[in-house]
């Protein structure tokens, strides 16, 4: 028996060690190709997009990533050196399925190297962290084809999820001999504005650009045409249109004629810009009812026309803020949004401010597509009321049916100025033109779109939602490329605790309910207590009869009591969403040890009973 045990013993000895060596072989062996590994995660976040891998292997130059990291500074905090490796590990990526046309050098810029005063000439912007004892932190990337080059000066860690849209977009970048051109005609100061004189400015610094101009010029030439342009270019092959106010019909004859020629058009109006009345207050003295814009004009003939004075309210698509979700704030998801469009396929979450509502027709010609729609539960108010009070808003604004938001004609159109004539006027396309028209403005306001950061002193954006990919897909297809399209709306890693937010809505609603029903009891108290005011004589008015104290005693205590009702739903709430975390804490922690653990030991019953058979 004893010698039974001892071979037993030994053969679990030598397994043990057979499968150690196991395990540091598959380790040596796998780590020859960082390449190679799985991802788990449901959009396949970590897989390069066929859109890159169509790009890159498709490329007709060649192109070098330079990538500057500081791997050798002292004090680099351990998140930093697994980032910067993550990023290395997508860059051979890259390299891996360009069919060699993409080549990738490491270089580490020590203090008063080759490698940093070349990360120098290239434009890196190296970041001094506490922690390096003085020396500075290089994180960047050039790419280089020819005589072309361009860069990314540092890889801050909060833009990792764009992180695989900058590269291709860098690639892309180098490898065109030169940049298309974008027309822009806006009446805000998308661009950045002047500094006012001081009398005007009360100290205020000139307007910063707002950001999606800066991620567009990135890789294209954005040409400012003015606000009365009365002619498009010919090298012009897209015209961006924003918060069009008071046009002039020769401005309108250029756009039209545009069009007509084969020129595409992305518009975006507004039957209440809300950010205009920030931005300009000096030139919007009339507050909301000034700030509206619209382009019927020309588009109501080609098949869509914006509902002027009209705002949109959705409230199947409202936009959750803690106990006060708005309707006139909506944030449309995926059943809103266009799957069929290559352009919109990808995208999660849109979010708008006081859209409007766009009417469509059938024209012949004109193909229409609706990118964007509101659920059954929208309506429309006017956009007095849609500044009103939000609970008062929540019982005039009534459900109408689903609205668009936003839509896209394409095919031949016709001229809406049929009286002009000359040699080069169009009466109608000599080739397909496109049309894009978005019933709101402030969805692309950085106020709406992104969160800037201040990291280490350079200006950032944390997108919030989809809106300047979306912005961004679209002028990319208007534009003819569709290399990057699919992996834009990879850039928000955040994702909606759906079950959470059901609970909230439930809440909402049931609070909502109470509510209603205090103000009611509220309003019948008023009633009363002003009729018994009215049966006094002149000299009892500043005196409380018994019965006027008793409606007032029993108020305050139906008050006390729906108060105390309104507290018990907020205490529900935050009781629930607090057992379904637990429940998520416990079943992350103790998943894992528990599966190994019934490993253990279902592999101990089994060894034990070979071991009794032997």
């Amino acid at each position: 028996m004893s010698t039974t045990k001892s071979i037993t013993t030994a053969s679990n000895t030598v397994a043990v060690l057979i499968i150690l060596g196991i395990v540091i072989a598959a380790n040596v062996i796998v780590s020859q190709f960082r390449g190679m590994r799985g991802d788990l995660t449901e959009e396949k976040l970590y897989t390069l997009s066929d859109g890159t891998k169509d790009l890159v292997k498709d490329l007709e130059r060649d192109v070098t990533l330079k990538f500057f990291y500081s791997k050798t500074a002292e004090g680099l905090p351990i998140q930093l050196k697994q980032y910067a490796q993550r990023i290395i590990d997508l860059l051979k990526e890259y390299e891996a399925h360009s069919g060699k046309r993409v080549v990738v050098e490491l270089l580490n810029p020590t203090p008063d190297s080759d490698e940093e005063e070349w990360a120098r000439k290239y434009g890196l912007t190296p970041q001094g962290l506490p922690m390096l004892g003085g020396e500075e932190l290089y994180l960047g990337l050039v790419a280089s084809s020819g005589k072309n080059e361009a860069a990314i000066p540092f890889i801050a860690p909060n833009v990792e999820p764009q992180l695989e849209y900058l590269v291709t977009r860098l690639v892309h970048e180098v490898t065109l001999d030169e940049r298309p051109k974008l027309g822009l005609i806006s009446s805000l100061p998308v661009m950045g504005g002047p500094q006012l004189p001081p009398q005007m400015s009360q100290g205020r610094p000139p307007s910063q650009p707002w950001y999606f101009t800066e991620a567009l010029r990135s890789q294209w030439e954005i040409e400012d045409l003015g606000a009365t342009a009365t002619e498009i270019a010919d090298d012009i092959r897209t015209v961006l249109l924003i918060q069009p106010k008071n046009l002039s019909d020769d401005t309108l004859y250029a756009l039209d004629q545009f069009v007509l020629r084969g020129g595409r058009l992305f518009a975006f109006v507004d039957p209440m810009c809300y950010i205009e009345t920030r931005v300009m207050p000096q030139q919007n003295q009339f507050g909301f009812m000034n700030a509206n814009s619209d382009l019927n004009k020309l588009t109501e003939s080609w098949g869509a026309a914006l509902s002027v004075g009209q705002v949109v309210g959705d409230f199947g698509n409202k936009t959750q803020q803690g106990f006060q979700p708005s309707p006139v704030m909506p944030t449309f998801r995926a059943d809103a949004i266009n799957r069929d469009e290559v352009a919109t396929s990808s995208l999660k979450m849109l979010t708008m401010l006081f859209p409007g509502s766009l009417t469509t027709k059938s024209v012949e010609g004109v193909n229409l597509t609706k990118l964007i729609t509101t659920s059954v539960e929208a309506g429309e108010i006017n956009s007095f009321q849609a500044m009103g009070d939000p609970q008062q808003l929540q019982q005039e604004l009534k459900p109408s049916g689903e609205k668009t938001v936003a839509v896209r004609m394409n095919g031949t159109f016709k001229t809406n100025f049929p009286d002009k004539d000359g040699d080069s006027h169009l009466a109608e396309s000599t080739e397909d033109g496109v049309v894009i028209l978005i019933a709101d403005v402030d969805m692309i306001a950085d106020q709406i779109g992104v969160r800037m950061l201040n990291f280490l002193g350079s200006r950032m954006a944390q997108p919030l939602n989809d809106n300047l990919t979306f912005l961004e897909n679209m002028v990319e297809q208007l534009n003819g490329s569709d290399a990057l399209i699919g992996l834009r709306s990879r850039g928000t890693y955040e994702r909606p605790f759906d079950k959470v937010q059901d609970m909230q809505a439930a809440a909402q609603k049931q609070f909502q309910a109470e509510a209603t029903k205090l103000q009611e009891k509220v309003r019948e108290a008023q009633k009363r207590i002003n009729e018994l005011q009215a049966d006094k004589s002149a000299d009892q008015k500043f005196i409380f009869s018994k019965e006027q104290k008793d409606e007032l005693k029993k108020l305050r205590e139906e008050e006390f009591a729906a108060s105390k009702k309104l507290k018990e739903v907020r205490k529900e709430l935050r009781k629930d969403v607090d057992n379904l975390g637990t429940r998520l804490k416990v079943l992350n922690i103790a998943a894992v040890p528990a599966i190994i653990a019934l490993f253990g030991i279902a592999r101990g019953l089994r060894r034990r009973g070979m071991s009794s058979a032997a």
